[in-house]
């Protein structure tokens, strides 16, 4: 895999990039500052072209030194509706991520597996392309899977079987609900899910138990939230979009302040404490010493 060299333009730097190791994630430096503490200007760009979705990315472009990790979410419930979602998208793309969401604008209601591996095609083609606006700003080497619910599955079945998805990221969801072999995730994992009553919660601690040895994953819980709360609910969402900002930093640049964020008492800044808990393997392996 090409190593990334993302960094922000005129931007303190702070804390290290990590090397190739358990589960498949690279540095793309080792000088980028937090994430979370980057607060780029951000925009929503629509593509009407199949599979039908949105760009949500750093609005200037030119201010971005280096090439933008690439970030494809699914919806919950496999829909085509990402309105409840904005916070996340507008947390990873003012971090310097490149994120497409599949949305309304054609094709069938549904959304697929095919549908998210349509995005990375889309991007890669489109990254190649010598009049594109983001040529020589993506990194087309580091691709993240992410979703909710039926998303969530879609992502784990398609890094199960596309070499390109790098990490994941799953809100309220698992494998263990439908359709991915866990036996086939060789990449880094992270569920966000709710209290006893989250219908995912008990699937994605199965998961994480069944993930072959050395991969890095953590379970986030929240002491309560059925599995519509995690889904829907914006406090919940601001929460998610910290956490899974920190989740980004360490598994795609293996910074150390990612992980001592996430090892935090409260998880992330902004929740309250003992709202959250973390259960986690590996992850000491993606920082870069």
């Amino acid at each position: 895999m090409t190593p990334a060299t993302a960094g922000m333009a005129g931007m303190a730097t702070g804390g290290t990039g990590a090397t190739s190791g358990a589960g498949g994630a690279v540095a793309p430096t080792s000088t980028r500052p937090l994430s979370s503490t980057l607060k780029l200007p951000t925009m929503m760009e629509k593509k009407a072209v199949a599979p039908f979705f949105n760009i949500w990315r750093p609005t200037d472009l030119t201010k971005v030194e280096g090439k933008l990790p690439i970030f494809v979410w699914n919806n919950g419930a496999c829909s085509r509706n990402d309105a409840v979602f904005k916070p996340l998208f507008d947390k990873w793309a003012s971090g310097g991520y490149f994120v497409l969401s599949l949305t309304s604008g054609g094709g069938s209601s549904s959304t697929t597996i095919a549908d998210q591996k349509a995005l990375i095609d889309w991007v890669v083609a489109e990254a190649a392309m010598p009049s594109s606006p983001y040529k020589d700003k993506l990194d087309i080497d580091m691709i993240i899977a992410g979703g909710n619910s039926c998303g969530g599955i879609t992502s784990l079945g398609l890094a199960s079987e596309d070499p390109r998805v790098k990490v994941i990221f799953v809100l309220s969801g698992s494998s263990s609900m439908g359709t991915a072999a866990v036996s086939g995730i060789k990449v880094p994992v992270a569920y966000v899910v709710g209290g006893t009553d989250d219908i995912a919660r008990a699937n994605a601690e199965l998961d994480y138990k069944a993930f072959a040895a050395g991969i890095p994953s953590m379970v986030v819980n929240r002491s309560s939230g059925d599995h519509l709360m995690i889904s829907n609910n914006a406090m919940v969402m601001a929460d998610a979009a910290d956490i899974s900002i920190n989740w980004l930093d360490l598994t795609v640049y293996g910074l150390q302040g990612a992980l001592d964020a996430l090892k935090q008492p409260t998880v992330c800044t902004g929740c309250a404490a003992g709202l959250w808990t973390v259960t986690s393997k590996n992850l000491e392996t993606l920082v870069k010493k």
